[in-house]
C-alpha cells in the first residue's frame, strides 16, 4: 500500500514507515503532521485518485528534525558590462517519518512497531537429586586433581626453561671465551703483521733512497759529459777561428807581396821608358 501526496510544490510516493525530506514545515521535532493534499492511494485492491485531491485520504507523519541542504552557488554574469554577482544558497528542509495512511476514516497502512528483543530464558532446574549431587562431588575432586596436575606441569615447564636458559648461558660464555681467545690470537698475529709491514716499509724506503742516489749519480755523470762536450765544442770553434785568422793573414801577406812585385815592375818599366827617351834624345 502506498500514497502519493503533494508538499511544497513537489509530489512524493510513500508507504508506511518511510523516512523522507520535504520542504520546510512548521513544527518542532517530535510533533505530529497531517497531510491532506493526497493525490492517490493504492490499498492493494484498487487505485483511487482525486480531482486533484482525495478528500477522504490523509497521510499522518512525525517530524524528526529540520536542517539545510547542500550549498548551491548562484552566479550571474553579463558580458562586456562588468557585471558579476555570486551568491550561495542552502535550501531548508524538514525530515519526516510516515506513521500511517488513512482512507475513508480507516487506517489502511500503519508503521510496524519495532520488535523488542526478548532475552532468552534459561531453564533452571528447581531441585537436584542426591544422586546428581553425589556425581558432582567426585567431579570437583577431579577438577582439583587436574589443577594440581596443571601446577606440576607448569613447575616442570619452568624447570625445563631454567635448564635451557642455564645451558644457553653456558654456551654464550663458552662462545665469549672462544671469541676472546680468537681476539688475542688475532692481536698477536696483528702485532707480527705490523712488525713485518714496518720492516717491508723500511726496506722499500732504503731501496728508494738507493735508487734516488743512483739517479743523482747518473745526473752528475750526464752533467759532466754535457760540460765536456760543451768545452770541446768551444775549443773546436776557437780552433776554427784561429785557422780562419791565419788564412786571412796569409792572404794579406800574399796580397802585399803581389802589390810590392807590381810596384817594382812598374818602377822597372818606368826606368826603362826614361832610358829609352834619353837614348832617343841623344840620337837626335
Amino acid at each position: 500500500m502506498y500514497a502519493i501526496f503533494e508538499s511544497g510544490g513537489k509530489q512524493y510516493k510513500v508507504a508506511a514507515g518511510d523516512v523522507l525530506r520535504v520542504e520546510k514545515l512548521k513544527g518542532d521535532a517530535g510533533s505530529k503532521v497531517e497531510i491532506k493534499q493526497v493525490l492517490a492511494v493504492n490499498n492493494d485492491k484498487e487505485l483511487r485518485t482525486g480531482t486533484p485531491y482525495l478528500d477522504a485520504a490523509t497521510v499522518n507523519a512525525t517530524i524528526l528534525g529540520s536542517g539545510k541542504g547542500e550549498k548551491v552557488i548562484i552566479f550571474k554574469f553579463k558580458a562586456k558590462k562588468d557585471y558579476r554577482r555570486k551568491q550561495g544558497h542552502r535550501q531548508p528542509y524538514t525530515e519526516i517519518e510516515i506513521e500511517s495512511i488513512t482512507l475513508d476514516g480507516k487506517v489502511i497502512a500503519k508503521k510496524a512497531k519495532p520488535k523488542k528483543e526478548t532475552p532468552k530464558k534459561t531453564t533452571e532446574v528447581a531441585s537436584e537429586t542426591e544422586a546428581e549431587k553425589a556425581e558432582d562431588q567426585p567431579e570437583k575432586k577431579t577438577r582439583r586433581k587436574k589443577a594440581s596436575d596443571d601446577q606440576a606441569d607448569d613447575a616442570a615447564k619452568k624447570s625445563k626453561k631454567n635448564e635451557a636458559t642455564s645451558l644457553d648461558d653456558a654456551a654464550v660464555e663458552a662462545e665469549a671465551f672462544a671469541d676472546d681467545t680468537v681476539i688475542e690470537e688475532n692481536k698477536d698475529g696483528s702485532v707480527a703483521d705490523v712488525q713485518a709491514d714496518k720492516a717491508e716499509n723500511e726496506a722499500e724506503k732504503e731501496q728508494a733512497a738507493s735508487g734516488d742516489n743512483a739517479d743523482e749519480a747518473d745526473a752528475e755523470i750526464n752533467a759532466a759529459t754535457d760540460e765536456a762536450a760543451d768545452t770541446s765544442g768551444e775549443e773546436a770553434v776557437a780552433d776554427d777561428v784561429t785557422i780562419v785568422e791565419d788564412s786571412n793573414d796569409q792572404s794579406d801577406v800574399a796580397e802585399s807581396e803581389t802589390e810590392s812585385a807590381d810596384a817594382e815592375e812598374t818602377e822597372t818599366a818606368s826606368d826603362d821608358s826614361t832610358e829609352a827617351v834619353d837614348a832617343d834624345s841623344e840620337d837626335k
